[in-house]
């Protein structure tokens, strides 16, 4: 992920290539989570190495996108969540713990429906990555992350955290 590209034959590297346009083979791992129907995100856990450079992209798994949960992706950059642009490379903690949290709106709807999930992938620059699965759970447990989180560790129960959402028969 570092270094210089040299595309002509003067000698001279290419001026203003993008960090993330550069070859990096490090790995990239997503955890998997699983979240409550309740909760409004599901927060996910990319590990690479600070300063790396990863795209995100969900997969539809028997959750369906945009009824389940959004089909737009949130991470945090260290001070606010930012929408992420798909397609997009974003930069992991570049002075942090490399660790990237990204997120994604849950939707709470009835009728009772047995587990589904979804996929996050994350890629680096050299087309290698990883993927996490997101399962939605529908029947008294899971995990809940409310908007002001900004971990990956789930709310504990209490003030301004949702009950967990049982709509099994």
């Amino acid at each position: 992920g570092t270094g210089n590209i040299f595309s002509g034959t003067s000698g001279t590297p290419d001026a203003n290539v993008p960090a993330s346009s550069l070859n990096d083979d490090r790995p990239v791992v997503v955890n998997s989570v699983t979240v409550n129907e309740a909760s409004p995100y599901a927060v996910f856990t990319v590990d690479a190495e600070p300063g790396q450079y990863v795209s995100l992209s969900l997969g539809a798994g028997t959750a369906s996108p945009g009824t389940d949960y959004a089909n737009a992706l949130e991470y945090f950059n260290g001070t606010t969540w930012v929408s992420y642009t798909p397609g997009s490379f974003v930069q992991v903690s570049p002075a942090g713990d490399g660790n990237l949290l990204v997120r994604v709106a849950i939707t709470n709807d009835t009728p009772y429906e047995m587990a589904e999930t979804f996929t996050l992938s994350a890629i680096n620059t050299s087309g290698g990555g990883s993927t996490g699965v997101g399962t939605i759970r529908d029947d008294g447990t899971g995990s809940i992350f409310t908007a002001t989180n900004n971990t990956n560790t789930p709310n504990a129960p209490g003030a301004g955290v949702p009950a967990l959402n049982n709509d099994s028969p």
